[in-house]
């Protein structure tokens, strides 16, 4: 999830004009793509329960911004010089955002597993639910 939150903000916010250069793709593209290939190919179900480790990363990079921001004077990134009201209030937007793109990459892979691989479909599948761990067999 975090990888589409990067994606999102440094292509529609962070990003200035300059010219694209091989490691902006590479940090900042290349991961979401092979993420997303990843998650169709293995048929990843992404919880709602999954919620909490994300909002810990989430929440811990913001910290992380912070604290590194505040304590050395020196910005990670441009915008998000925390001088600023603005710039709290993008911080803030970020973790939102974090847990808005959790909730929505929840609901599509619920609607992506219906959709192709329920059980009342031709398709033989087999879920069993023990504790927290969720095994689909093909």
């Amino acid at each position: 999830m975090g990888q589409v939150v990067i994606t999102l903000v440094f292509w529609g916010i962070l990003y200035q004009g300059e010219t694209i250069t091989y490691y902006s793709l590479k940090t900042h593209s290349f991961p979401l793509v092979l993420l997303l290939i990843d998650w169709h190919m293995n048929k990843i179900i992404i919880e709602l329960r999954h919620i909490v480790p994300a909002a810990y990363a989430i929440v811990g990079y913001a910290l992380f911004l912070v604290t590194y921001t505040l304590s050395t004077q020196d910005t990670i990134y441009e915008k998000v010089d925390l001088l600023t009201t603005g710039s709290w209030i993008m911080l803030i937007a970020i973790i939102v955002l974090g847990l808005t793109v959790h909730l929505i990459l929840t609901a599509y892979s619920r609607f992506w597993f219906w959709l192709f691989y329920d059980n009342t479909k031709s398709i033989e599948i087999s879920i069993f639910e023990s504790n927290h761990w969720l095994v689909v067999i093909d």
